[in-house]
């Protein structure tokens, strides 16, 4: 974000900066470069406050489609006409093939599924290949050295999220590797004898760990997802690029963006998962640097990564079969609306939950299992009740419009996905957080969109403002439900099978202003949603 953002600047163009890790929230720039994160966080407050954007840019489009599309569907809101480009060096992804539908810049045919799967750009307008940008000066050549000795990779194992299982990783990288790591390393220095900084990348901790202490002290450093993000990995980057290091290690986190002009050998001990990672890797060192004198980047592949022609910038990329070769378990859903039997295949378990008849996760105290959102989570990979019902007389059969896996928008009834914020179709909300309901928790939105219980009485006070209104304040004490959420890059570092996590957090104390006798109409529909609630609950309006 920061180098970026520097860039526009340096060409005279107005820009800002919206991100939480680098401690900056502005909007003012007429660009506004924004890590994926903070962005989407943040959007409904973006329309909420009225920046309506022209258009979203996504750097890295490959890598961030899930949150970029949430995002772009919120801002969508302000601006339904938002154009969305999508900016990478790898337009594939790992068992969806290419991200786009069509090559509309080489005049191609629209691609069969079997090379692109549920694409999000609808079009690819402009490509610049590898091979022309090496010939007209614009990248550094790439060149492959020779290597006396490699892992042997074809042990390895994956888990259902497309990456490797801890298990099979740890034997062919770590467990009885160290000569092998040993000897690779040995060679790696006597080839950087001649060059100027050197990008190494591990497997796991562990293996980088192995890896920097066979390295020396002084020259070398390491940087994975537990280094300290605000003092240690700022300081590590800017001696590595002052080349007061020449060696730097890193775990997962220098794949993509990193900018350092002087790398210019590139030593890969793990193997990728997709072809969009591996050139991601070499793309670090093909930045120019005539500055330093740079000429080539010497590419190392200690892990099988490279392709058998040989040619780093042009993989096969064709789309997963549906389903994988595995054979997959078959369970049988009872469907909540029409009664009938459904036959799914099973999904990967949560830890802790079990599925009940009607296909749903519960706990196994009983609870259901839910995601932050508040929505429940299917314990199979089916999506809509398959079977259809015959109405009386002569109507047409129809198909039963349960969905496990989707959400029904309540005004054109287009069926969309579980996490979709508003409605692929009208763009009606269909979220808590799109919603954006006017009782909302006090200093903490976050509760917004969480589901809980009241576990104590809670209290009422009253007083009034300057002007004499009444102000009422609500104290409860609420257990939120345990919720599942998809595991941090640390614990999948830890666990590479645990895909999601359950929370169960603990009980708070939270408070509400309302205030009935404001005429806006946010502040009223908050006191009638309140008083339906009262009634709902003690027979009655809550008497003041």
């Amino acid at each position: 974000v920061e180098q970026n953002h520097a860039k526009m600047i340096q060409s005279g163009f107005s820009a800002s900066i919206y991100s939480a890790d680098l401690q900056m929230k502005d909007v003012s720039g007429d660009v506004v470069f924004g890590s994926h994160l903070s962005v989407n966080k943040d959007a409904p407050s973006f329309v909420a406050d009225a920046h309506e954007f022209a258009a979203v840019f996504i750097d890295e489009a490959h890598a961030f489609l899930e949150q970029a599309q949430s995002t772009v569907e919120i801002l969508k809101e302000l601006n339904p006409n938002i154009r969305v480009v999508g900016l990478t060096a790898t337009p594939y992804r790992m068992r969806f093939g290419y991200i786009y539908h069509q090559d509309v810049y080489r005049g191609a045919p629209p691609l069969p599924e079997t090379f692109a799967r549920e694409p999000y750009f609808a079009e690819m307008v402009y490509e610049k290949q590898p091979h022309e940008m090496v010939e007209e000066g614009f990248l550094t050549p790439p060149v492959l050295g020779e290597i006396s000795d490699h892992y042997d990779v074809s042990k390895l194992r994956r888990h259902a999220g497309g990456g490797f299982t801890k298990d099979s990783t740890n034997k062919v990288f770590v467990d009885g590797k160290s000569s092998l790591t040993k000897e690779i390393i040995r060679e790696v220095k006597q080839k950087a004898k001649t060059r100027k900084g050197v990008m190494i990348f591990a497997q796991n901790r562990e293996h980088a760990r192995q890896i920097l202490s066979y390295l020396p002290a002084k020259q070398s450093a390491l940087i994975d997802s537990h280094t300290n993000k605000t003092k240690d990995r700022p300081e590590i980057i800017d001696r590595f690029k002052r080349r007061k290091l020449k060696y730097l290690v890193n775990v997962n986190t220098l794949t993509k963006g990193f900018d350092a002009p002087h790398v210019d050998m590139i030593a890969v001990l793990r193997h990728t998962e997709s072809p969009a990672l591996f050139q991601q890797i070499i793309g670090r060192g093909l930045r120019l640097s005539p500055e330093t004198g740079k000429r080539d980047c010497l590419i190392l592949d200690y892990a099988q990564n490279l392709p058998p022609d040989g040619d780093v910038f042009s993989p096969r990329i064709v789309a997963a079969k549906l389903g994988g070769e595995r054979e997959h378990a078959k369970v049988e859903v009872r469907c909540p609306k029409c009664d009938g039997t459904n036959t799914f295949r099973a999904a990967k378990g949560i830890a802790g939950s079990v599925m009940d008849e009607f296909g749903y996760l519960k706990l196994t105290t009983g609870e259901p299992l839910l995601t932050a959102l508040g929505e429940p989570i299917a314990g199979h990979l089916g999506v809509r009740c398959s079977l259809y019902q015959i109405p009386e007389g002569d109507g047409k059969p129809y198909r039963c419009g349960h969905a496990w896996g989707s959400a029904e928008c309540p005004a054109c009834g287009n069926l969309n996905s579980a996490m979709s914020h508003f409605c692929q179709s009208c763009n009606e909300p269909l979220s808590k957080s799109a919603r954006r309901l006017g009782m909302n928790v006090s200093r903490d939105q976050g509760f917004t969109h969480r589901v809980g219980r009241v576990v104590e009485p809670w209290t009422l006070s009253k007083s009034r403002s300057k002007a004499g209104r009444l102000t009422l304040k609500i104290d409860a004490k609420l257990q939120e439900l345990p919720y599942a959420r998809q595991a941090t890059e640390e614990e999948l570092e830890a666990n590479p099978d645990a895909l999601w996590v359950i929370e169960r957090p603990a009980p708070e104390t939270i408070s509400f202003w309302l205030n009935p006798e404001v005429s806006h109409p946010r502040a009223q529909a908050s006191w009638t949603e309140f008083l339906e609630f009262t009634a709902e609950e003690h027979g009655n309006p809550y008497p003041l």
